[in-house]
């Protein structure tokens, strides 16, 4: 019967505390540095090129010089963002012809490109805000790889710039675990 109602008192506690460690991780949101790669100008560093690509002058990007081609893709890799378990968002502003613009972020070892999800294609007809999210699963062998963004087209012209992203943490599930552990062994040991 006093174990029952031990029992009855910890879970609720320690289900609470489980949810408190799981909320105050995922908050744990950060600016990505991208590294050295170019975001906000012509895109002449850090960025490859395969196709009919090069910088053109002020056509209403807000830094006058943006990254634009038709028919090719642009493919940059981050030297700054090792990957971590968590979700990305890659925000930019973009101007697309007729063709979509696909956009992908891919895992770098520096040999290989591992994707990083299902790409997403942008449509949009004048400079506007476009993003593109994707996660890194906790124990992924992709962790601690460099960010690699691709860029591209078949057929059309595009352009975009202003490259940022958002990196929130998602803790492994050992980590959860422990601490709710941790916090059901100080609860047990306080009602000794």
């Amino acid at each position: 019967m006093k174990m029952n109602k031990q029992i009855k008192t910890i879970l609720p506690l320690a289900a609470a505390m489980g949810g408190l460690a799981l909320s105050a991780a995922s908050v744990n949101a950060a600016v990505m540095s991208l590294g050295s790669l170019n975001t906000t100008g012509d895109g002449n560093t850090g960025w490859s090129y395969l196709g009919a690509a090069s910088s053109g002058g002020n056509d209403g990007g807000p830094h006058g010089l943006n990254f634009w081609g038709r028919n090719f893709t642009s493919t940059g890799t981050s030297d700054g963002d090792e990957l971590a378990a968590g979700d990305y968002t890659l925000n930019f502003i973009a101007n697309v012809g007729t063709v979509p613009l696909t956009i992908e972020a891919f895992a770098w070892d520096g040999a290989t490109a591992t994707s990083l999800g299902t790409a997403t294609d942008i449509t949009q007809s004048s400079w506007s805000a476009a993003s593109h999210q994707f996660s890194v699963a906790g124990g992924s062998a992709l962790i601690g790889q460099d960010l690699q963004l691709k860029f591209s087209s078949t057929g059309g012209w595009y352009q975009f710039d202003t490259i940022t992203g958002d990196f929130t943490a998602v803790p492994e599930p050992t980590t959860t675990a422990l601490l709710g552990l941790g916090g059901l062994a100080l609860i047990l040991r306080r009602r000794k």
